[in-house]
């Protein structure tokens, strides 16, 4: 058996799997930029549209709504865009970041959130870290995203906790929340765009996991998920440099 043919016919297969990945990549930016333009322009004509004095009210409300679902796509392409760039790695790390202080200004971001479905949402005190060659804003996005997702998906009086701690010598963030669980079919796409459904009535993408994703593996940071339906879901954060 010759092993070099092998070793050539691999080395051709990998350079055109990560050639198809690049394009993928470059289709995906270059389409999401296409799109932002007309979304802009028909945005500013339906925000118009609504100054008028004459307008009805029935007309006011279908203009709101098409505003409304205008926003979601904007989000949406953003996000993809985002995701895209990562990829890319096309954003810089060049900050030395203090993880707490991160998840400090996470927490005081999305308390109010919290507080309107009266859910308690602490961080538990424990171990600190200094990760270098990392970029602030995109880990902030991270935990914000899960942070975020944990909190829409526990009811009423629930609540979600944030906790670091040192476990077989790395340093790990722990999001763990009281609500409805992800079932076991669901956990190997979670992370996926597009393929990630709570349940029947969530009208969610999931992009926001996925870009989370994007982020930790750009920081070689290891994201292990347990979660038992009815009983709740933890995200934990393995940084893979020695704390």
């Amino acid at each position: 058996f010759d092993f070099k043919v092998l070793d050539k016919t691999l080395s051709v297969l990998m350079s055109k799997t990560e050639e198809l990945i690049a394009r993928e990549r470059e289709i995906t930016q270059d389409i999401s930029h296409e799109l932002m333009t007309p979304v802009s322009i028909l945005r500013s004509k339906l925000e118009n549209l609504l100054i008028h004095d004459n307008i009805s009210k029935e007309t006011a409300e279908k203009t709101q709504e098409a505003l409304d679902t205008l926003h979601r796509l904007k989000t949406l392409i953003s996000s993809l865009l985002l995701i895209a760039r990562i990829e890319s790695r096309q954003y810089l790390k060049q900050d030395t970041v203090e993880i707490t202080e991160v998840l400090d200004e996470m927490i005081d971001e999305l308390l109010p959130l919290a507080e309107e479905k009266n859910i308690l949402f602490k961080r538990i005190q424990g171990a600190d870290f200094k990760i270098t060659n990392a970029n602030r804003s995109l880990l902030f996005s991270m935990f914000f995203n899960v942070a975020n997702n944990a909190i829409r998906h526990t009811p009423q009086n629930g609540s979600v906790s944030v906790s670091t701690t040192i476990e077989n010598r790395a340093f790990c963030v722990v999001i763990r929340d009281n609500g409805e669980g992800i079932s076991p079919e669901l956990l190997p796409r979670l992370f996926m765009r597009f393929k990630r459904k709570m349940n029947a009535d969530d009208d969610g993408s999931g992009i926001g996991l996925a870009i989370a994703k994007s982020i930790a593996d750009y920081h070689h940071i290891q994201i292990n998920v347990e979660s038992n339906p009815g009983e709740g879901t933890s995200f934990t954060f393995i940084f893979l440099q020695n704390p």
